[in-house]
């Protein structure tokens, strides 16, 4: 439990962050990861006055410490970028609490592809499925062992498990991912920020309420985004690092911007592997390579670690080669206890860019997200982008997860800096399609598209299109769902929403090409 000694206060808590603290099973190498609740944290200490500046300037200061990191990949990828499908399985509980879990599972791997497409060269293409599994009172070691039995995942790379959250109200820990180290499966629970948001409340009263919803966003996001990359990255043979602000440290930090070189080195081995068709895999041979790999002594992982996987590896490499078929599963001795390392103190970091690496935003980014190359009609200056590009980002997420009055303020903040951007006109149509404001939805819909090409508001106003079931309508729908996929093909949703609109539409030649299509571009089936 967290201290409720004098003196600390919910700004201490967000300071140090919650901690993530990792254990590994028995046999396979399992990585938990907890969080401490804050039920027992006491008011908020905030100094009024300091060096001449009022209690809201300082509060302001505060909270722009409190900033997550930019997740960001140390070294680029210089080859082809590969497409490795990860299957998403979501429980009875997820689905009851995220309505619309896959766009919000699609929108956490954009994140998450950000990272891995230039640090490994590969991109994770989402498969989705609906679990019957209802177990909300199970351990996540125990959903994972479900998962596994429900999808062996014999035929991809990734299969990964979506639980409910836990309330931290309640908890006094609160697991929210886990992970074999080099196995297929990961299971990640979804977020609950309710105590957070209470500590924020608390601790800076004089804020206005957008600014704040803004960095709990921003939190949130960072968050979920880095203990999926966390675990996939466990999934591929990474360990954990000394440095606190690394992605692979056993405690989760939210200026945790990058996962180390060594470790991605361990992961390219592994993934390259999972990636051959199996008759094709050389376990023996990878075992070799991570051997190698691990042999540089001062690398910045856990020594305890380290030493563990040398010693399972070494018994792999020397295996008889019929002595396991390829994909068996390694296992090693068991783990020492539970340990927890201390967090440095928070950085100030800047909002993702999507920057590629000559500079600017990504020509995807500005499509996806409506920012228009030449701005001076929105006021939007090339350094202003980056922002720009996180407000609309922020505002989606805030718009997935059902907080649509946080969402308008977020929008009406950013319109006074950018007034009628595209893709702040497209949120806004997103905002009252979920209110139910159609012809409001259309309008802003057809502004957002006649002022800039922007693949979100073809999307949206396609299936506003949809929601009339008349031929002309579902004809209409089509032609915007193909011209979002014409300048967007890495819009899942576009394709799927195209499905079901052909699928009405009986157009079975064309459904047909469309799915041979999909799968040939996302390795996985038009569901």
């Amino acid at each position: 439990m967290v201290s409720s000694a004098a003196g600390f206060s919910p700004l201490d808590a967000l300071r140090n962050e919650p901690l993530l603290i990792h254990h590994y099973g028995n046999m396979k190498w399992m990585v938990v990861v907890v969080v401490f609740g804050a039920g027992c944290i006491i008011s908020p200490v905030i100094p009024i006055g300091g060096n001449g500046k009022s209690s809201r300037e300082l509060q302001h200061d505060t909270l722009s410490t409190l900033l997550p990191a930019q997740l960001t990949a140390q070294a680029r990828w210089t080859g082809e970028v590969r497409v490795a499908k990860l299957r998403v399985w979501a429980d009875d509980e997820y689905r009851a609490q995220n309505l619309r879990w896959e766009h919000g599972f699609d929108q956490e791997l954009d994140d998450a592809n950000q990272v891995m497409v230039p640090m490994l060269g590969v991109r994770l293409a989402a498969e989705y499925r609906p679990w019957t599994h209802h177990a909300p009172g199970d351990t996540l070691s125990e959903h994972l062992e479900a998962l596994a039995r429900q999808d062996p995942g014999d035929d991809v790379p990734f299969v990964v498990g979506l639980t409910s959250s836990l309330s931290l109200v309640a908890a006094t820990f609160e697991q929210i991912g886990v992970a074999n180290l080099g196995g297929h499966h990961v299971v990640v629970r979804g977020h609950a920020d309710l105590e957070e948001r209470k500590m924020f409340e608390r601790a800076f009263p004089d804020l206005d309420r957008e600014e704040r919803e803004a960095a709990l966003e921003a939190r949130r996001r960072h968050k979920v985004v880095a203990v999926l990359l966390h675990e996939l990255s466990h999934s591929l043979g990474a360990l954990h690092e000394t440095a606190p602000d690394m992605v692979m440290s056993p405690t989760y930090s939210h200026h945790a911007a990058s996962v180390g070189d060594r470790n991605r080195a361990l992961m390219l081995i592994e993934l390259d592997e999972r990636l051959k068709p199996a008759a094709q895999r050389d376990p023996r041979g990878a075992a070799q390579r991570k051997l190698a790999a691990l042999e540089v002594e001062d690398a910045g992982w856990d020594a305890t670690d380290r030493a563990q996987l040398i010693e399972q590896l070494h018994g792999e490499a020397s295996a008889r080669a019929e002595a396991a078929p390829p994909g068996t599963p390694i296992d090693t001795p068991a783990r020492p206890a539970t340990r927890a390392l201390k967090l440095g103190t928070p950085a100030l970091d800047t909002p993702a860019t999507d920057a590629p690496a000559g500079g600017g935003l990504a020509p995807a980014a500005r499509i996806r997200y409506g920012i228009p190359r030449d701005g001076a009609r929105w006021k939007l200056t090339a350094d202003d982008e980056p922002a720009a590009l996180a407000a609309v980002r922020d505002v989606l997420a805030l718009v997935n997860a059902g907080k649509l009055d946080a969402a308008a303020k977020a929008v009406a903040a950013a319109e006074q800096r950018w007034p009628g951007l595209p893709g702040l006109v497209a949120e806004r149509c997103d905002i009252q399609r979920q209110r139910g404001a159609i012809a409001a939805a259309r309008q802003l819909c057809e502004r957002a598209g006649a002022q800039g090409a922007s693949s979100w508001a073809l999307y949206l106003g396609g299936i506003l299109e949809l929601r009339d079931p008349s031929p002309a309508a579902t004809a209409a729908g089509i032609a915007r769902l193909r011209r979002a996929i014409s300048i967007d093909p890495e819009l899942g949703a576009a394709w799927r929403a195209l499905g079901k609109a052909l699928d009405r539409a009986r157009a079975t030649d064309q459904l047909e090409q469309l799915r041979i299509d999909y799968q040939a571009r996302f390795h996985a089936s038009l569901n």
